[in-house]
Protein backbone atom coordinates (compact mmCIF):
# COMPACT_ATOMS: atom_id res chain seq x y z
CA UNK A 1 0.00 0.00 0.00
CA UNK A 2 1.74 3.36 -0.95
CA UNK A 3 1.66 6.70 0.66
CA UNK A 4 -0.94 8.19 -0.96
CA UNK A 5 -3.29 4.90 0.05
CA UNK A 6 -2.46 5.08 3.66
CA UNK A 7 -3.02 8.84 3.79
CA UNK A 8 -6.70 8.52 2.44
CA UNK A 9 -7.38 5.64 4.63
CA UNK A 10 -6.52 7.46 7.59
CA UNK A 11 -8.34 10.76 6.24
CA UNK A 12 -11.43 8.29 5.67
CA UNK A 13 -11.05 7.06 8.75
CA UNK A 14 -11.18 10.26 10.87
CA UNK A 15 -13.63 11.80 9.16
CA UNK A 16 -15.76 8.94 9.89
CA UNK A 17 -15.21 8.44 13.58
CA UNK A 18 -15.49 12.49 13.60
CA UNK A 19 -18.97 12.19 12.27
CA UNK A 20 -20.24 8.88 14.28
CA UNK A 21 -18.66 10.34 17.43
CA UNK A 22 -20.42 13.93 17.21
CA UNK A 23 -23.86 12.25 15.72
CA UNK A 24 -23.71 9.92 19.15
CA UNK A 25 -23.27 12.55 21.22
CA UNK A 26 -24.41 15.98 20.09
CA UNK A 27 -27.30 14.54 17.97
CA UNK A 28 -28.39 12.64 21.48
CA UNK A 29 -28.44 16.68 23.56
CA UNK A 30 -29.68 18.47 20.74
CA UNK A 31 -31.84 15.98 19.17
CA UNK A 32 -32.92 15.57 14.71
CA UNK A 33 -31.58 19.56 14.29
CA UNK A 34 -27.96 18.31 16.50
CA UNK A 35 -28.07 15.19 13.88
CA UNK A 36 -28.76 17.31 11.01
CA UNK A 37 -25.78 19.93 12.22
CA UNK A 38 -23.39 16.89 12.68
CA UNK A 39 -24.23 15.28 9.75
CA UNK A 40 -23.70 17.95 7.55
CA UNK A 41 -20.92 19.14 8.57
CA UNK A 42 -19.31 15.57 8.66
CA UNK A 43 -20.31 15.87 4.70
CA UNK A 44 -18.18 19.18 4.83
CA UNK A 45 -15.77 17.41 5.63
CA UNK A 46 -15.42 14.56 3.66
CA UNK A 47 -15.52 16.96 0.83
CA UNK A 48 -12.91 18.83 2.42
CA UNK A 49 -11.19 15.53 3.01
CA UNK A 50 -10.61 14.72 -0.90
CA UNK A 51 -9.44 17.93 -1.52
CA UNK A 52 -6.97 17.08 1.23
CA UNK A 53 -6.29 13.65 -0.44
CA UNK A 54 -5.82 15.34 -4.26
CA UNK A 55 -3.26 17.71 -2.65
CA UNK A 56 -1.54 14.85 -0.92
CA UNK A 57 -2.25 12.61 -3.97
CA UNK A 58 -0.13 15.27 -6.28
CA UNK A 59 2.61 15.49 -3.29
CA UNK A 60 3.86 11.94 -3.61
CA UNK A 61 2.90 11.03 -6.86
CA UNK A 62 3.62 14.35 -9.13
CA UNK A 63 1.02 15.93 -10.75
CA UNK A 64 -0.96 13.53 -12.20
CA UNK A 65 -2.60 10.76 -9.65
CA UNK A 66 -2.46 7.19 -10.27
CA UNK A 67 -6.25 5.44 -11.37
CA UNK A 68 -6.87 3.92 -7.56
CA UNK A 69 -6.23 7.16 -6.13
CA UNK A 70 -8.79 9.00 -8.46
CA UNK A 71 -11.10 6.64 -7.69
CA UNK A 72 -10.38 7.12 -3.85
CA UNK A 73 -10.96 10.87 -4.51
CA UNK A 74 -14.42 9.72 -6.35
CA UNK A 75 -15.38 7.54 -2.81
CA UNK A 76 -14.39 10.56 -0.37
CA UNK A 77 -16.70 12.90 -2.50
CA UNK A 78 -19.25 10.24 -3.05
CA UNK A 79 -19.55 10.24 0.65
CA UNK A 80 -19.44 13.90 1.49
CA UNK A 81 -22.74 14.63 -0.50
CA UNK A 82 -24.04 11.70 0.51
CA UNK A 83 -23.61 13.42 4.13
CA UNK A 84 -25.01 16.28 3.29
CA UNK A 85 -28.15 15.13 1.78
CA UNK A 86 -28.76 13.38 5.00
CA UNK A 87 -27.79 16.14 6.62
CA UNK A 88 -30.65 18.13 4.41
CA UNK A 89 -32.91 14.99 5.36
CA UNK A 90 -32.48 15.12 9.34
CA UNK A 91 -33.37 19.10 9.36
CA UNK A 92 -36.68 18.79 7.31
CA UNK A 93 -37.75 16.08 9.52
CA UNK A 94 -37.16 18.15 12.74
CA UNK A 95 -38.73 21.55 10.85
CA UNK A 96 -41.50 18.94 10.32
CA UNK A 97 -41.70 17.72 13.88
CA UNK A 98 -41.44 21.43 15.32
CA UNK A 99 -44.00 22.39 12.84
CA UNK A 100 -46.30 19.38 14.17
CA UNK A 101 -45.73 20.42 17.68
CA UNK A 102 -46.74 24.41 17.32
CA UNK A 103 -50.03 23.13 15.49
CA UNK A 104 -51.11 20.96 18.82
CA UNK A 105 -49.66 23.76 21.07
CA UNK A 106 -52.19 26.63 18.91
CA UNK A 107 -54.25 24.20 19.35
CA UNK A 108 -54.36 23.43 22.80
CA UNK A 109 -54.51 27.12 23.12
CA UNK A 110 -57.24 27.71 21.47
CA UNK A 111 -59.27 24.59 23.26
CA UNK A 112 -57.94 26.12 26.55
CA UNK A 113 -59.26 29.84 24.74
CA UNK A 114 -62.87 28.48 23.58
CA UNK A 115 -63.51 26.23 26.48
CA UNK A 116 -64.93 26.21 29.55
CA UNK A 117 -62.60 24.92 32.28
CA UNK A 118 -64.91 23.50 34.57
CA UNK A 119 -68.04 22.40 32.58
CA UNK A 120 -65.87 21.28 29.18
CA UNK A 121 -68.44 23.49 27.13
CA UNK A 122 -68.24 26.24 24.62
CA UNK A 123 -67.80 29.51 26.79
CA UNK A 124 -69.78 32.23 25.97
CA UNK A 125 -67.63 34.80 24.06
CA UNK A 126 -66.79 31.98 21.34
CA UNK A 127 -70.48 30.34 21.00
CA UNK A 128 -71.23 33.44 19.14
CA UNK A 129 -69.09 32.39 15.84
CA UNK A 130 -70.78 28.59 15.83
CA UNK A 131 -74.29 30.01 16.22
CA UNK A 132 -73.68 32.22 13.46
CA UNK A 133 -71.99 29.53 11.49
CA UNK A 134 -75.27 26.97 11.83
CA UNK A 135 -77.56 29.71 11.86
CA UNK A 136 -76.19 30.36 7.79
CA UNK A 137 -76.52 26.82 7.43
CA UNK A 138 -80.08 26.05 8.44
CA UNK A 139 -80.79 29.24 6.00
CA UNK A 140 -79.16 27.39 3.08
CA UNK A 141 -80.21 24.28 3.60
CA UNK A 142 -83.52 25.67 4.82
CA UNK A 143 -84.07 23.40 7.85
CA UNK A 144 -84.91 24.10 11.69
CA UNK A 145 -82.50 25.19 14.30
CA UNK A 146 -83.80 24.99 18.17
CA UNK A 147 -82.76 26.84 21.17
CA UNK A 148 -82.92 26.13 24.68
CA UNK A 149 -81.70 28.09 27.72
CA UNK A 150 -81.00 26.15 30.70
CA UNK A 151 -80.92 27.60 34.27
CA UNK A 152 -80.77 25.13 37.53
CA UNK A 153 -82.87 26.15 39.81
CA UNK A 154 -81.89 27.01 44.07
CA UNK A 155 -77.96 26.54 42.46
CA UNK A 156 -77.23 29.85 44.88
CA UNK A 157 -78.67 27.65 48.15
CA UNK A 158 -76.46 24.84 46.79
CA UNK A 159 -73.13 27.08 47.19
CA UNK A 160 -74.63 29.28 50.54
CA UNK A 161 -75.32 25.31 51.80
CA UNK A 162 -72.38 23.69 50.65
CA UNK A 163 -69.59 25.55 49.69
CA UNK A 164 -69.00 26.52 46.03
CA UNK A 165 -66.23 23.46 45.73
CA UNK A 166 -69.93 21.41 45.87
CA UNK A 167 -71.43 24.35 43.02
CA UNK A 168 -68.25 23.06 40.82
CA UNK A 169 -68.98 19.95 41.31
CA UNK A 170 -72.37 20.07 39.82
CA UNK A 171 -71.89 22.07 37.02
CA UNK A 172 -69.45 19.65 35.90
CA UNK A 173 -72.27 16.97 36.61
CA UNK A 174 -74.21 18.91 34.42
CA UNK A 175 -71.50 19.55 31.75
CA UNK A 176 -70.64 15.84 31.84
CA UNK A 177 -74.36 15.06 31.31
CA UNK A 178 -75.26 17.28 28.34
CA UNK A 179 -71.74 15.79 26.46
CA UNK A 180 -72.74 12.58 27.19
CA UNK A 181 -77.11 13.02 26.35
CA UNK A 182 -76.56 15.11 22.94
CA UNK A 183 -75.28 14.71 19.47
CA UNK A 184 -71.56 16.12 18.78
CA UNK A 185 -73.37 18.57 16.47
CA UNK A 186 -75.08 20.29 18.77
CA UNK A 187 -73.43 23.19 20.26
CA UNK A 188 -72.86 23.01 24.05
CA UNK A 189 -72.94 26.67 25.33
CA UNK A 190 -72.02 27.64 29.17
CA UNK A 191 -73.88 30.86 29.17
CA UNK A 192 -73.08 32.47 32.45
CA UNK A 193 -72.92 31.02 36.24
CA UNK A 194 -75.55 28.18 36.16
CA UNK A 195 -77.25 29.15 32.65
CA UNK A 196 -76.63 26.77 29.74
CA UNK A 197 -77.21 27.59 26.27
CA UNK A 198 -78.02 24.42 24.55
CA UNK A 199 -78.29 24.92 20.33
CA UNK A 200 -79.95 21.98 18.16
CA UNK A 201 -79.52 21.96 14.43
CA UNK A 202 -82.51 20.40 12.34
CA UNK A 203 -84.66 20.73 15.11
CA UNK A 204 -87.70 22.62 15.63
CA UNK A 205 -89.75 23.93 18.54
CA UNK A 206 -91.72 20.69 19.31
CA UNK A 207 -88.59 18.22 19.14
CA UNK A 208 -86.76 20.64 21.16
CA UNK A 209 -89.03 21.00 23.89
CA UNK A 210 -88.86 17.09 23.88
CA UNK A 211 -84.87 17.04 23.99
CA UNK A 212 -85.02 19.99 27.07
CA UNK A 213 -88.02 17.51 28.90
CA UNK A 214 -85.88 14.69 28.44
CA UNK A 215 -82.71 16.36 30.39
CA UNK A 216 -85.16 17.81 32.70
CA UNK A 217 -85.97 14.38 33.15
CA UNK A 218 -82.81 12.83 33.41
CA UNK A 219 -81.50 15.79 36.11
CA UNK A 220 -84.66 15.44 38.16
CA UNK A 221 -83.76 11.55 38.50
CA UNK A 222 -79.73 11.72 39.41
CA UNK A 223 -78.20 13.36 42.37
CA UNK A 224 -74.59 14.13 42.72
CA UNK A 225 -71.90 13.04 44.66
CA UNK A 226 -70.33 15.27 46.99
CA UNK A 227 -68.67 14.31 50.52
CA UNK A 228 -70.89 11.96 51.67
CA UNK A 229 -74.08 13.45 50.47
CA UNK A 230 -76.23 13.33 46.97
CA UNK A 231 -77.12 16.85 45.80
CA UNK A 232 -79.95 16.92 43.97
CA UNK A 233 -80.23 19.00 40.59
CA UNK A 234 -83.26 20.27 39.20
CA UNK A 235 -83.41 22.79 36.48
CA UNK A 236 -85.88 24.85 34.34
CA UNK A 237 -85.70 25.25 30.71
CA UNK A 238 -86.99 27.53 27.96
CA UNK A 239 -87.67 26.84 24.28
CA UNK A 240 -87.68 29.06 21.10
CA UNK A 241 -86.74 28.16 17.62
CA UNK A 242 -85.90 29.36 13.76
CA UNK A 243 -88.38 27.41 11.28
CA UNK A 244 -87.28 27.35 8.10
CA UNK A 245 -88.36 30.91 6.35
CA UNK A 246 -88.00 32.76 9.51
CA UNK A 247 -85.25 35.84 9.67
CA UNK A 248 -85.07 35.86 13.51
CA UNK A 249 -81.30 37.18 14.70
CA UNK A 250 -79.34 34.96 16.80
CA UNK A 251 -79.62 37.58 19.64
CA UNK A 252 -83.70 37.60 19.03
CA UNK A 253 -84.17 34.10 19.19
CA UNK A 254 -81.56 33.67 22.18
CA UNK A 255 -84.09 36.88 23.83
CA UNK A 256 -87.32 34.38 23.50
CA UNK A 257 -85.24 31.16 24.75
CA UNK A 258 -84.51 33.34 27.50
CA UNK A 259 -88.06 34.91 28.06
CA UNK A 260 -89.46 31.47 28.18
CA UNK A 261 -87.02 30.29 30.34
CA UNK A 262 -87.96 32.76 33.20
CA UNK A 263 -91.58 32.09 32.73
CA UNK A 264 -90.88 28.67 33.46
CA UNK A 265 -89.32 29.61 36.42
CA UNK A 266 -92.07 32.13 37.70
CA UNK A 267 -94.63 28.87 37.22
CA UNK A 268 -93.00 26.62 39.89
CA UNK A 269 -89.48 26.08 38.14
CA UNK A 270 -88.24 22.63 37.13
CA UNK A 271 -90.42 22.37 34.34
CA UNK A 272 -90.00 23.44 30.15
CA UNK A 273 -91.70 26.61 28.53
CA UNK A 274 -91.82 27.31 25.16
CA UNK A 275 -91.92 31.05 23.29
CA UNK A 276 -95.05 30.05 21.62
CA UNK A 277 -96.77 28.78 25.27
CA UNK A 278 -95.80 32.70 26.80
CA UNK A 279 -96.80 34.33 23.21
CA UNK A 280 -100.40 32.17 23.43
CA UNK A 281 -101.03 33.28 27.18
CA UNK A 282 -100.51 36.88 26.12
CA UNK A 283 -102.32 36.74 23.01
CA UNK A 284 -105.49 35.26 24.92
CA UNK A 285 -104.96 38.09 27.89
CA UNK A 286 -105.16 41.04 25.19
CA UNK A 287 -108.19 39.03 23.85
CA UNK A 288 -109.73 38.94 27.36
CA UNK A 289 -109.03 43.16 28.36
CA UNK A 290 -111.42 44.22 25.15
CA UNK A 291 -114.24 41.95 26.19
CA UNK A 292 -113.71 42.83 29.76
CA UNK A 293 -114.00 46.77 28.81
CA UNK A 294 -117.03 46.44 26.83
CA UNK A 295 -118.82 44.42 29.88
CA UNK A 296 -117.89 47.23 31.83
CA UNK A 297 -119.20 49.99 29.34
CA UNK A 298 -122.51 48.44 28.65
CA UNK A 299 -123.11 47.70 32.53
CA UNK A 300 -122.26 51.54 33.13
CA UNK A 301 -124.59 52.67 30.24
CA UNK A 302 -127.24 50.65 31.79
CA UNK A 303 -127.32 52.08 35.08
CA UNK A 304 -127.03 55.20 33.26
CA UNK A 305 -130.34 54.70 31.45
CA UNK A 306 -132.51 53.11 34.64
CA UNK A 307 -134.82 55.49 35.99
CA UNK A 308 -134.35 57.22 39.17
CA UNK A 309 -137.02 56.82 42.00
CA UNK A 310 -138.13 60.39 43.63
CA UNK A 311 -138.21 59.96 47.88
CA UNK A 312 -140.94 62.08 48.58
CA UNK A 313 -140.64 63.74 51.76
CA UNK A 314 -143.49 64.56 54.24
CA UNK A 315 -144.25 68.29 55.61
Amino acid sequence: MGASSVSLFLIRLVVLIGLAAGFLVYGRRRGARGQATVTIIGGFLCLAGGEAAGLIRMWHAGILPDAVAGWQSVYIYALGYLAIGLGVLFWVRDLNARRSQLEQANTSLRQLAEVDFLTDLVNRRHAEGYIKREMARARRKRTPVGFVMMDLDTFKDVNDTHGHQAGDAVLAHVGHLLRDRLRASDILVRYGGDEFLLVLPDSGLESSAAIAETLRRTLEDVTVPYRKEALPVRASFGVAAVEPGQNATVDEVVDRADEALYAAKGMGRNRVTTWDEITAEDASAEAAQPATASTETAASDAEADAPRETVATGG
